[in-house]
């Protein structure tokens, strides 16, 4: 009540009862844009803001950088970028280097070792975030399961041969 220009909070989930004070602020207040939520535990987050601010909030989806926001360029034509791409320049940085840095953008703006800070990314998403939603007993197994899948991108997914290899059942 005391933050009349608008509050940011992260890692909302954390506090679930807290959306309920927040919806009746928010009936009382009938001002849009007054919270702006964020969480890591997308699902815990969207199933309690479903529950409790049905038709009061909107969702936005953050993802990594574009390539063209990467090299500062204005964002391609979602209808003309196949002819676009063509006459592109090419990125100063390599196709590999470019890939194994990835597009967060945590990385660039603070010229981050990408491989440092991915894993901890990793890390952290796999022990604190994903083992906390889904109870996985075996973070061993689970750390292993998302290695064999980064290696099978941009395949044809067969599950029962990632199942194999992770010694777990296809289902």
């Amino acid at each position: 009540a005391r933050f009349k220009s608008g509050v940011v909070l992260d890692e909302a989930q954390r506090v679930p009862g807290f959306l309920s004070y927040i919806q009746t602020h928010v009936d009382r207040e009938k001002k849009p844009g007054q919270f702006v939520l964020t969480g890591s535990h997308q699902f815990n987050l969207l199933h309690n803001i479903g529950q409790t601010l049905a038709g009061r909030a909107i969702l936005l989806n953050l993802f990594p950088l574009s390539l063209s926001e990467l090299l500062s360029e204005a964002p391609l034509d979602p209808y003309t970028q196949h002819l676009e791409l063509l006459d592109r320049d090419r990125p100063d940085a390599p196709l590999d280097t470019i890939l194994t840095r990835g597009l967060y953008p945590r990385v660039h703006d603070r010229q981050l070792d990408a491989y440092e800070w991915l894993g901890g990314y990793c890390r952290t998403y796999a022990e604190r975030d994903v083992r906390e939603i889904l109870r996985i007993g075996d973070l061993a197994a689970f750390q292993k399961f998302l290695r064999l899948c980064a290696g099978r991108s941009a395949q044809l997914l067969n599950l029962s041969s990632l199942a194999n290899d992770c010694g777990i059942s296809h289902t």
